[in-house]
C-alpha cells in the first residue's frame, strides 16, 4: 500500500499506474485508489479510456462526493 499525496504530481502517478498496472495484475486483482475531492470523475474517465479494466466502481464520501 502506498500513499501518494502530491496534488497534480499524485494525479500523474495515478495516471501512470492506471496505464501500467495491467501488466502486473491477474484476472482477479484490483487496482484501488482513494483520491482527493474532485479527482474522482477525472480518474474514472481515465480508467474507462484505458480499455484495460472490465469493472470500474466508485464510492462516495459521507456527503456524496465522488
Amino acid at each position: 500500500m502506498i500513499a501518494i499525496d502530491r496534488g497534480v504530481v499524485g494525479t500523474k502517478v495515478i495516471q501512470r499506474l492506471i496505464k501500467e498496472a495491467p501488466k502486473f495484475l491477474t484476472n482477479n486483482d484490483w487496482l484501488v485508489f482513494v483520491v482527493n475531492l474532485g479527482h474522482g470523475p477525472f480518474l474514472i474517465q481515465l480508467y474507462k479510456k484505458s480499455n484495460y479494466y472490465n469493472k470500474i466502481l466508485s464510492f462516495t464520501d459521507s456527503v456524496g462526493n465522488i
